[in-house]
């Protein structure tokens, strides 16, 4: 299982966090930026040696508010990994779905062996979006533009192809039970790879079916 799976991988981690924003759940300015490493060795009583880079960052611009304090917002993500001494499938860098390039199946982009998923060591995303106020603040319309990479080596991000998604999408926060966004994204691909799986017709995930 995949308990015995991080187990056999023993490892530690140790990252960096700078952050400017002016609120951790509905930001309107400010950036975050972290940085983390990740070091698995058998020294640490695991079976595997690699170490694994992210490096992450977001940033938050108010280009309009209202009279009434409703803003609209402008933002922009990026993240960055790197792994080497290729580590075990479970440990690679997987892409696609909820969290990352919208449009895509959970583990829809990225290396294939027999058509199934194998993740890869390198991957870059990168994000563009625009939110603004329906009505109230707990209801906010958003259009977004996505572009992704993961690849088995940092040398083929530059050559395997690009994938780019464009959408739209609502956020809405319910205050007597939490004020955490929720978010309902649509996103249609605008390039792809050949074996990437999208989200079909109907909004399902073919990869958790």
């Amino acid at each position: 299982d995949r308990r015995r799976c991080r187990d056999a991988a023993g490892s530690l981690t140790a990252g960096i966090v700078l952050d400017t924003r002016n609120s951790a759940v509905l930001p309107s300015s400010g950036v975050r930026l972290g940085l983390t490493w990740e070091y698995a060795g058998q020294w640490l009583g695991g079976d595997f040696d690699f170490n694994k880079w992210t490096l992450d960052g977001e940033g938050y611009w108010t280009l309009l508010e209202s009279p009434t304090g409703l803003k609209h917002v402008l933002s922009a993500r990026f993240n960055l990994g790197l792994a080497d001494q290729d580590p075990p499938f479970f440990e690679r860098f997987y892409r696609g779905g909820r969290g990352s390039i919208r449009g895509f199946a959970y583990r829809g982009i990225g290396p294939r062996e027999d058509g199934d998923p194998v993740g890869g060591q390198a991957y870059v995303f990168g994000s563009v979006e625009y939110t603004f106020p329906l009505f109230t603040e707990h209801l906010r319309g958003a259009v977004f533009f996505d572009v992704a990479n993961l690849t088995r080596d940092f040398d083929q991000l530059a050559h395997d192809p690009w994938r780019a998604t464009a959408g739209v999408g609502i956020r809405f926060t319910i205050p007597f039970l939490s004020q955490i966004p929720i978010a309902l994204d649509f996103g249609f691909p605008l390039s792809k790879g050949d074996e990437d799986d999208e989200l079909n017709d109907e909004g399902e995930d073919p990869g958790e079916r």
